[in-house]
């Protein structure tokens, strides 16, 4: 039987999860007035969720009805883990995980071997559910006083779902924000939020800790921890000194407010997409600060997008090499290859590059602010779902491209690459030559 590119198997799994998503979400029972979903809605309100965004094209809590509300968490779960991830985890529970399927796993959860892979996959599984299912107890009862019993299961089962896979879908409708809210509803998205975009690896190596067995952590999850803790601080620090004063954002706000709601935005920004203060309100520079954060996006192996962030501490490191002077990067008393460096480099370039296309094109053909369609390009890719308000204005070839951002965001543009692609190695290397740089 020919062997099938593990790369290819991610993008169409992806993609048939995305179709089948928009026809069922074009079907009459989507929708709250039973009337039937236009095909380009339905394709981008599928792409978003698989796709773990969260860009809509239409209000999420007032159009689709329950059953639409069902679909997207199905398709926001199933892009979470990764469509073949689910399928993966399903043939190891049945004893089938073959070469193919372990391969795939491997691609999917940043595994750097596939010893033991039976096991991870369980522990995923379960990782999974425990969380999820903690976190939809937690917001039920908090949702309770102000929602009632029924209303509130189905708000707390959505919003950590959404939460703990980054997609940032939410129920309160475009005229909300998260601030709306109780402040422990804020404390366990953003825990959900946080474990759901470090990646499986990383997380499993914090609960041992809090575990306390006696088990050295790896150098990914030293790299993970510190650069997710850094860019949080920073962020909540940008965001709380730049809109202290704005009446648009955070300037009504008590100071206890002003400090949690520019934490959560922090911490939603990279991943998420839940909106702690209206985005359309920020400054300019706070815009350009909170598309940085989405471009470096959640880690490896986790439920979010952008280039990562050990992608990030690595490029940084070898600037940083290179400023001094030295050869090697290193972390923690470890040399970093220099396969990995160039790879990190070039999973950036490509990134910036989808979204200096992307943002060249739509803002060609939409009369908006470069730093709103930037913005959005950036959300897109990062898979994020924050937007200045800008998403369901945007005409057909925007919309479409914008689909097609998530799309590689998810992805990844190597990915797609490589599955394009195939890897040919050369015989014979030529002679190397010296040439002017910088």
């Amino acid at each position: 039987m020919r062997f099938i590119n593990p790369f290819v198997m991610i993008i169409c799994s992806f993609a048939a999860s995305i179709l089948i998503g928009a026809g069922a979400l074009m079907l009459p029972i989507a929708m709250v007035t039973g009337e039937r979903t236009a095909f380009l809605d339905a394709l981008f309100t599928a792409t978003s969720a698989t796709t773990v965004t969260g860009l809509t094209v239409k209000d999420t809590g007032a159009y689709w009805s329950t059953f639409g509300h069902v679909v997207i968490l199905l398709l926001v779960q199933l892009g979470g883990l990764g469509y073949m991830t689910v399928m993966s985890i399903g043939f190891a529970a049945a004893g089938q995980l073959g070469l193919r399927s372990s391969m795939l796993l491997k691609e999917q959860l940043n595994l750097f071997n596939l010893s033991d892979l039976l096991s991870f996959a369980k522990r995923v599984w379960w990782t999974v559910c425990v969380f999820e299912v903690v976190g939809a107890l937690l917001l039920f009862v908090l949702f309770v006083p102000s929602q009632g019993v029924i209303r509130s299961a189905g708000l707390g089962l959505f919003h950590s779902i959404s939460a703990f896979n980054n997609a940032g879908f939410d129920l309160f409708g475009k005229g909300q924000s998260m601030t709306d809210q109780h402040p422990l509803i804020l404390a366990v998205i953003m825990i959900l939020i946080f474990f759901g975009g470090i990646g499986f690896a990383v997380m499993n190596d914090v609960i041992a800790w809090v575990k306390r067995e006696h088990r050295q952590a790896s150098v990914q999850t030293k790299i993970v921890l510190t650069t997710s803790c850094a860019l949080i601080v920073a962020g909540a620090l940008v965001l709380f000194t730049v809109e202290y004063s704005n009446p648009d954002t955070l300037g009504a706000l008590s100071l206890g407010g002003k400090v949690m709601a520019a934490l959560f935005q922090s911490v939603s920004a990279r991943t998420a997409g839940f909106n702690s203060i209206p985005i359309s309100g920020l400054h300019i520079s706070s815009l350009v600060f909170l598309s940085f954060l989405m471009f470096v996006g959640a880690s490896p192996g986790g439920t979010g997008g952008g280039v990562k962030t050990s992608t990030f501490a690595v490029a940084v490191g070898a600037i940083w090499t290179a400023i001094r002077g030295r050869q090697d990067v290193e972390f923690f008393n470890r040399r970093v290859s220099s396969d990995t460096v160039k790879r990190a480099f070039v999973i950036i370039c490509l990134g910036l590059a989808v979204i200096f296309c992307s943002s060249f094109v739509i803002a060609s053909l939409e009369q908006l602010r470069y730093v709103e369609v930037l913005f959005e390009s950036t959300s897109a890719f990062g898979v994020v779902g924050l937007s200045t308000g800008i998403t369901s204005s945007l005409g057909t070839v925007s919309k479409l491209v914008i689909v097609g951002v998530m799309f590689v965001g998810r992805v990844s543009p190597l990915v797609l690459l490589t599955a394009l692609f195939a890897r040919k190695y050369a015989a014979v290397r030529l002679p190397e030559e010296q040439l002017s740089v910088g």
